[in-house]
């Protein structure tokens, strides 16, 4: 068995026999659930990875493939046992950043996390060193990436960062604060930045010959990987990040720089309007929740991304995104207006008065009012006097119409509770 587990599975025969090597062990682990797994072998396999080699990831694969069927069945005694081995492979997994290897490693490190918790006055120093040494890796190889003298959009640091936000959102998942703050916000600064560079050149390359602005599939490749990578961090933040007010502060101007950027990425827009109106519904929806006790924003900086969001660049959206941002940001406005039983009387009052005098807006929602969230908006707008000469037919005419459209019988519950 352990030849079959140390042998590099080139060919369909080799291959084979490593998978039937490791259900073995499975199954042994189940006979003998107390045996007691020496894990030296993984020197030999660490030890095949020199540094000149193209293609560490069969060594680490196997290292971590067995670890995490060791773990499955005996976790308390294997990471007591093998301790010392769990931290030699996190080196190279940091190293080589190999996001397949990084699944493999995220799954060890979370079934060590639920057999000795991070903040369990039971879990012993050794294992605790581990969360430290799993920290300290992080750190080192974020500040690389995103210190001022660090390049602009590149492979190597897209790839970092995409590493890094998997193990973070993997562990926040068994600890909700295993998230260092600072971190956080100098990944967010990075993406940010990178995705203003790549914005600029789109915009240059828009000017150009189709034969000038061809762009080579690696730096699509890149630019591809910063949109994802700025949706994963934005999808991270929580309130432990939140509650730093000079996090809290650095996060919001990157978020108004971003919804600022012409011919930014209609994903990530969409993505930070999602972010945006899960932290004011997650505020608001708390039991007992008042303005004092927000974690996210505060009533002034959620008038702010009200205002900010209205003035999105959206030259690059597709029909269906722009229907989906239309929808979402509408049915923002819709609750913030109209939910008196859940949000504050003096914001649901500012937020209204900016958008009271808004004839550019009130002019659209008429145009868009055939269908779609708008319907229910106007119908805000129109109980609160802000469209002259809406009558009760007017309105009936546009439940009629929302229905028709949308399907939905929420126009007419509104209607009801209005009037």
């Amino acid at each position: 068995m352990e030849v079959a587990l140390v042998i590099e599975p080139k060919d369909k025969e080799s291959s084979s026999m490593y998978k039937q090597a490791v259900e073995l062990l499975s199954q042994a682990l189940e006979v003998w659930p107390g045996a007691n797994v020496k894990f030296n072998y993984l020197e030999k396999l660490l030890s095949s990875i020199q540094p000149q080699s193209k293609d560490p990831s069969t060594a680490l694969a196997q290292g971590l493939d067995v670890m995490n069927k060791v773990l499955e069945k005996q976790p308390h005694l294997f990471i007591r046992n093998n301790l010392a081995q769990i931290v030699q492979i996190l080196e190279p997994c940091f190293k080589f950043k190999m996001l397949d290897t990084g699944k493999s490693l995220c799954s060890l490190l979370k079934m060590v996390f639920v057999a000795y918790p991070i903040d369990a006055n039971t879990t012993p120093q050794e294992v605790k060193m581990l969360y430290q040494k799993v920290d300290e890796l992080m750190q080192k190889h974020v500040t690389v990436v995103t210190s001022p003298q660090a390049s602009s959009v590149e492979e190597t640091a897209s790839n970092t960062i995409s590493f890094v936000l998997l193990i973070i959102k993997t562990l926040t998942e068994v600890h909700k604060n295993f998230i260092d703050p600072p971190m956080i916000v100098r990944i967010l600064q990075r993406l940010a930045r990178d995705m203003g560079l790549a914005a600029g050149s789109h915009q240059r390359q828009s000017q150009r010959t189709e034969a000038d602005s061809a762009v080579t599939p690696r730096q699509g490749a890149d630019v591809g990987a910063v949109f994802t990578n700025l949706k994963a961090v934005l999808q991270i933040i929580n309130e432990r990040v939140m509650l730093v007010p000079e996090c809290k502060r650095a996060i919001i101007q990157s978020l108004n720089s971003l919804l600022s950027e012409k011919g930014a990425d209609p994903s990530v827009l969409l993505c930070i309007l999602t972010v945006i109106k899960g932290w004011i519904e997650d505020d608001f929806s708390k039991p007992g929740a008042s303005v004092s006790s927000c974690t996210f924003l505060m009533p002034k900086e959620i008038v702010s991304f009200i205002q900010k969001l209205s003035q999105v660049d959206k030259q690059n959206f597709s029909p269906s995104a722009l229907e989906q941002w239309d929808c979402m940001y509408l049915e923002l406005l819709c609750g913030l207006c109209s939910e008196d039983r859940k949000y504050p009387p003096a914001l649901r009052h500012e937020v209204f008065r900016r958008w009271k005098g808004n004839t550019c807006l009130v002019s659209e929602l008429r145009i868009l009012s055939c269908g779609g969230s708008s319907l229910l908006f106007i119908m805000i707008l129109s109980r609160e006097n802000c469209m002259q000469g809406c009558t009760i037919s007017s309105l009936v005419r546009i439940g009629r119409l929302w229905l028709m459209y949308s399907g939905s019988n929420k126009a007419w519950i509104f209607f009801w509770q209005c009037y």
